[in-house]
């Protein structure tokens, strides 16, 4: 489940579940899964708000120096959300460097799921993930 709410929320998308024929068996209809689950939604549902409340930019003036690890951007400068997920079976690191108008001196990257401070040198932010996971950063 947990990888299913990192996808959705590197696509910024709230999360649906249904049967394999959509008709029976529904997730919503049997208590031992929703609340099975409920942390994790407690957890990446406000997260998957902002980001889906910010609006996908098609121009994401930020590059990976790995391939693995994708790069999406939420908002508008001056408080874009990007989103990095590492579309791998492994751990990966990447740097993320930020492109003109975002490459500021100033600028605070934050983790918005835990709230820590990341740093940014020299227009790049480093960052470790997991396989599959999605981390999401505000910029401010």
């Amino acid at each position: 489940m947990q990888r299913a709410i990192h996808a959705c929320l590197f696509y910024g998308m709230f999360p649906g579940f249904f049967s394999a024929d959509a008709a029976t068996n529904p997730y919503w209809q049997d208590a031992k899964w929703y609340n099975r689950d409920r942390p994790l939604f407690k957890e990446y549902i406000p997260a998957i708000r902002a980001v889906a409340e910010a609006g996908w930019q098609p121009v994401t003036l930020a590059r990976s120096d790995n391939a693995n690890v994708w790069v999406e951007r939420f908002g508008k400068p001056g408080g874009p959300i990007y989103l990095l997920r590492n579309n791998s079976a492994r751990p990966r690191r990447a740097r993320i460097r930020l492109e003109e108008p975002l490459s500021v001196v100033g600028l605070s990257p934050k983790n918005v799921l835990s709230g820590a401070r990341l740093r940014l040198i020299n227009g790049a932010i480093a960052v470790p993930l997991q396989p599959d996971q999605t981390i999401a950063i505000r910029l401010r």
